[in-house]
């Protein structure tokens, strides 16, 4: 089963989970790759290692979703900063609609939800 393709960074399940969970993350903020590795593993994220992390990273970047600069460290090695970019950003704008659509009706399945909450955005 796959959930996307290789240019929309979703390609795969679990690696596609992953990815798909990076580009929301840099699309929010820039972030460094263990602030990452740290945020995805305290919301419960499968396959967070620093590996896993920077490998989804790289094929986010190699897709043209997010991009990275180097950044000085005083305490270590410098640190690549991540972000998203254009393509990057217009690609989880694309994924807005469905998923609120998918969300309500789970959440309808769980707990009655006013109709209008139901309607279609």
């Amino acid at each position: 089963m796959t959930t996307g393709t290789a240019e929309d960074g979703r390609a795969g399940t679990t690696d596609g989970h992953l990815r798909s969970c990076l580009l929301l993350l840099v699309c929010d903020a820039p972030a460094q790759g263990a602030e990452l590795t740290g945020m995805l593993a305290g919301l419960g994220v499968a396959g967070t290692g620093r590996g896993s992390v920077r490998r989804a990273l790289r094929s986010l970047q190699d897709g043209g979703l997010v991009d990275s600069w180097p950044a000085a460290d005083p305490a270590g090695p410098d640190r690549q900063h991540h972000w998203a970019t254009a393509a990057g950003a217009a690609t989880v704008a694309s994924w807005q609609a469905p998923p609120a659509r998918f969300l309500r009706y789970f959440l309808a399945r769980g707990r009655e939800v006013p109709e209008p909450a139901l309607a279609a955005p």
